[in-house]
């Protein structure tokens, strides 16, 4: 009879065999981690904006002569220009903001003033008093080169002292034209302002590539575009040289090829006869606009709120 005692080398091999297992399920999980990290965050970095140079925007149909416009306008202060050779930035840029903190607040207030539209300028043009004339116009271009349009959100990243992180992306290109009535302020205009929003840059570029390609979706859809249909606040008088005008511009806001209503509140002032210096801010949430809230997994997860901001300079345009 053939004897039945265990070989003792089966265990030996066994375990041979479960390490070798082992090892293998290993490796396969860190080539699977390695590919989730090259895909979604490293590949990420990589999306280029699909948008390059400077968006255009109509030009509005006024009866302007720019060459004569604002010539009443002196220098606000001409001493302090004279006295420098680095001038001082125009705004307080964006990015100066970046830190932890959630995302900030200050949400445009629901206009109750009378709103100046198109259609009320054309009825008052029947009035002498409320008439533009051709040269009381000036025409400004926005120069995107020199402005900027940010988006700022709070967002939260686990495993770091801190709370919050306020994540800051800034695109510098803008196009759009603002008219200013020298006369009669009320009968000023703005046109429709156009923004390449895939251009957007943060200080993370898989943050910028994620915004491209999963959240914003910037290179499917790279114009956000800011359509007035009034303003609110500006008084029917001259402007005064060195003064700064707060008011409300009341439109529609597509980001994401969807509409919205907005209503941004602006802080402008002329920093001499031929530059227009403007802040316009206002809060919207992503996913009134069909846009999916940031949120991965173990790594960042964002607030629905954006603080939404856009520093303007425009020049007279030429003639």
């Amino acid at each position: 009879m053939t004897s039945s005692t265990p070989n003792a080398v089966h265990p030996n091999k066994n375990r041979r065999i479960i390490g070798i297992v082992a090892g293998l399920v290993i490796a396969v999980a860190i080539i699977a981690i390695a590919i989730v990290v090259k895909t979604q965050f490293i590949d990420l970095g990589n999306i280029t904006p699909v948008g390059n140079g400077q968006p255009t925007a109509p030009t509005l149909a006024l009866p302007i002569k720019p060459a004569s416009a604002l010539q009443f306008v002196s220098y606000v202060h001409p001493a302090d220009l004279q006295a420098t050779t680095t001038p001082a930035p125009l705004y307080v840029s964006c990015i100066e903001q970046r830190g932890a903190t959630p995302t900030p607040t200050g949400a445009a207030p629901v206009a109750t003033a009378a709103v100046t539209t198109a259609a009320s300028v054309n009825a008052a043009a029947a009035t002498p008093a409320a008439t533009a004339a051709a040269s009381d116009y000036a025409v400004f271009n926005i120069a995107g080169s020199e402005s900027e349009a940010c988006y700022e959100v709070g967002e939260t990243i686990p495993g770091q002292g801190k709370p919050f992180n306020l994540a800051i992306g800034v695109s510098k290109a803008i196009a759009g034209q603002i008219a200013i009535d020298k006369v009669n302020l009320a009968l000023s205009q703005i046109g429709q302002i156009v923004i390449d929003i895939s251009q957007f840059t943060s200080d993370s570029p898989q943050r910028d590539g994620q915004i491209r390609k999963r959240f914003l979706e910037s290179n499917n859809y790279p114009l956000a575009k800011l359509t007035p249909t009034g303003l609110t606040g500006l008084p029917a008088r001259a402007y005064v040289a060195g003064e700064t005008l707060t008011f409300q511009i009341v439109g529609t806001l597509n980001i994401h090829n969807t509409n919205q209503p907005v209503t941004f509140d602006v802080s402008a002032h002329l920093v001499d006869a031929n530059t227009l210096v403007g802040t316009a801010t206002t809060n919207i949430k992503m996913t009134d606009f069909g846009i999916t809230v940031p949120d991965i997994a173990h790594f960042v997860t964002a607030n629905n709120d954006v603080y939404f901001v856009l520093n303007l300079v425009a020049h007279v345009a030429a003639s």
